[in-house]
């Protein structure tokens, strides 16, 4: 059984579950992934003791390497020309490459290892995102507006209207949101690259030889328009909009929960403490988010490792 654990819901098992329960549940087959983005976000945690305390958990009980990052994952749903089903694709390889995964030791006796990061560049990094999250409401609701008086020029409502033709989509609201916030996810996750470590973002497009942002997203428009119905930037746009039409909605964190979110596809179980998922999974009707689990329903796991 493969269990993924956000941030939210590895702080939640450090927490309530005790060292025995979880070995009972490793010896039975669950295995508990995490990915950079969880190492990331630990790290900017201000509490310096529990910051340790949570990493040495992580090298005791979860598996030795990280999950891809969601760069990762898309290059290879573009590789493989936008599966369907892409599970199989994921197990095939499913552990990233890039330096984070050096952060974790090889084996877990040395669980007392630094762990060696620039934390200052890395703060910046989430102020950043934090920053770019925070406007992606008013990108959107401004561009999908009747009134919108930039229709003709502005690059994400353009390209919006060009997927929307290439999906054989009529152009009409429903269709009209999902577009554009597919257009300008693309555009920042995988044309511009936002994710920490953006080497695999830049060597892809080295290869196709498309140095400008701008024409990437429109060569993939073109070239691969089920990259933007399917997979990773479905699940992410299917998000964003039900985030977007909650009240009260809280975007600073929307570029986060995306990366973390590509991994619910390909788990048994996505555990997060984060109460907003649980709307996710009652209103997108779409596989990976039928795999989210809550703390309160932990029982359907940890039921069959009481015994």
């Amino acid at each position: 059984m493969n269990v993924y654990l956000d941030t939210s819901g590895l702080n939640y098992f450090y927490d309530n579950y005790s060292k025995e329960l979880i070995g009972h549940m490793k010896s039975n087959g669950v295995k508990l992934y995490i990915s950079s983005s969880t190492i990331y976000e630990i790290l900017l945690n201000s509490n310096k003791d529990r910051r340790q305390k949570l990493i040495n958990w992580i090298r005791v009980n979860c598996e030795n390497k990280l999950f891809k990052s969601t760069s990762e994952i898309l290059i290879d749903f573009y590789n493989h020309n936008c599966p369907e089903k892409n599970r199989l694709l994921f197990w095939n390889d499913p552990f990233t490459k890039i330096d984070v995964a050096e952060l974790l030791p090889t084996t877990q006796d040395d669980n007392k290892r630094p762990i060696s990061i620039d934390l200052v560049e890395l703060k910046d990094f989430s102020i950043s995102n934090e920053e770019l999250s925070k406007k992606i409401k008013s990108i959107i609701i401004d561009r999908t507006r009747v009134d919108y008086e930039n229709k003709e020029s502005d690059f994400f409502y353009l390209n919006a209207q060009n997927i929307a033709k290439k999906l054989n989509l009529p152009w009409e609201e429903k269709h009209i949101q999902y577009c554009i916030t597919a257009s300008f996810l693309t555009f920042f996750v995988f044309c511009v690259g936002i994710e920490k470590d953006k080497s695999k973002i830049r060597r892809f497009w080295e290869i196709l030889n498309i140095e400008d942002a701008y024409e990437r997203l429109e060569f993939l428009i073109d070239k691969k328009p089920m990259f933007f119905k399917r997979g990773p930037i479905a699940e992410m746009t299917y998000m964003i909009q039900a985030e977007l039409s909650m009240k009260n909605s809280k975007s600073g964190g929307l570029l986060n929960d995306c990366f973390h979110l590509v991994y619910a596809y390909f788990s048994d179980y996505f555990i997060t403490n984060d109460k907003h998922f649980e709307e996710f999974r009652k209103t997108i009707k779409l596989e990976a988010f039928s795999r989210i689990t809550i703390p309160n329903e932990l029982e359907q796991i940890t039921n069959n490792f009481n015994d």
